[in-house]
């Protein structure tokens, strides 16, 4: 019997599934109370840059979602959404979320940091405790906070 895990929390990760895969993959048996994300960049490629294919309680938001192929953005308990907002009308998940180009300064030297015309920069919100030294009007969407120095 699978035990369970406590809540999950992922906050300002920047996942680029450049070649083959999906930015985020969650699937059962595991088991929480809640998944909670917020201000991260999921890109997936030839795959989704979410599949979660589980019934336990999630909240994804502020996000920004990007697939690199011509694909669906979204697989959702096998529902699979070719668009952002129809994702959102259907399961309420990612009200705030976002689909488009990151634009990092350099994602094939392995720089992931925001360019300056990204817009992410001050697109997140406030996770108290967690990103209370944010740059500008409000936190940055991703891993890197712009400027990142």
């Amino acid at each position: 019997e699978n035990p369970g895990s406590g809540p999950i929390y992922l906050f300002h990760n920047t996942v680029d599934a450049a070649l083959v895969g999906r930015g985020i993959f969650i699937a059962e048996p595991v088991t929480w109370p809640l998944l909670l994300a917020r201000n991260n960049i999921w890109m997936g490629s030839s795959r989704f840059a979410i599949e979660y294919d589980a019934d336990d309680p999630t909240d994804f938001d502020y996000d920004n979602l990007l697939v690199n192929g011509l694909t669906s953005i979204v697989e959702w308990n096998g529902t699979r959404y070719i668009q952002l907002q129809d994702f959102i009308r259907a399961t309420g998940q990612e009200q705030h979320g976002l689909n488009v180009t990151p634009r990092f300064v350099a994602p094939d030297a392995g720089n992931y940091s925001l360019s300056p015309n990204s817009q992410l920069i001050d697109a997140g919100v406030l996770v108290p405790g967690i990103n209370d030294d944010f740059w500008g009007n409000a936190p940055d969407i991703g891993a890197f906070e712009f400027p990142d120095n």
